[in-house]
């Protein structure tokens, strides 16, 4: 019983640790926004923070999935992280919280929310 109240709490911290890395991510961004004009940013794509993914099809020679980040509700449509590495690095980043991200905007993509 033990384990299974330290492995709860454990998923808790997880996700609270990955949604502060996501703010902090957004602060650090806009920052970056005001201090050199900067219009990229790396969104996170690491399949290890989705679940309820699906194959969705092909646009523009990237695999599209529907997913959700695990913990929450809406549904997106994006690529994973750890496909494009393989073949397209150059649009993959490690993010602070050591999750991989991707540029869409060097895909010629951008993240859908599903309805």
């Amino acid at each position: 019983v033990a384990s299974i109240i330290n492995q709860g709490y454990a998923n808790q911290m997880g996700q609270a640790n990955f949604e502060q890395g996501q703010a902090n991510q957004n602060r650090q961004f806009m920052g970056d926004l005001v201090g050199t004009g900067a219009t990229a940013l790396a969104t996170f794509s690491d399949f290890r923070i989705k679940e309820n993914i699906t194959y969705h099809g092909e646009k523009n020679g990237h695999k599209l999935y529907d997913f959700t980040y695990k913990g929450g509700d809406t549904r997106f449509r994006g690529v994973m992280a750890q496909e494009v590495k393989d073949y397209m690095p150059e649009a993959v980043t490690v993010m602070n919280n050591g999750f991989y991200g991707v540029y869409y905007d060097k895909l010629g993509l951008e993240m859908e929310v599903v309805a």
